[in-house]
């Protein structure tokens, strides 16, 4: 795998904020 740890944490806190927000506005 050549994806890096930050970027995929980074990734994974954009997602889970996306996430929360999407949850949010239903």
């Amino acid at each position: 795998m050549t994806t890096r740890p930050i970027a995929n944490k980074y990734r994974e806190g954009k997602l889970k904020r996306t996430l929360k927000r999407e949850f949010k506005s239903t």
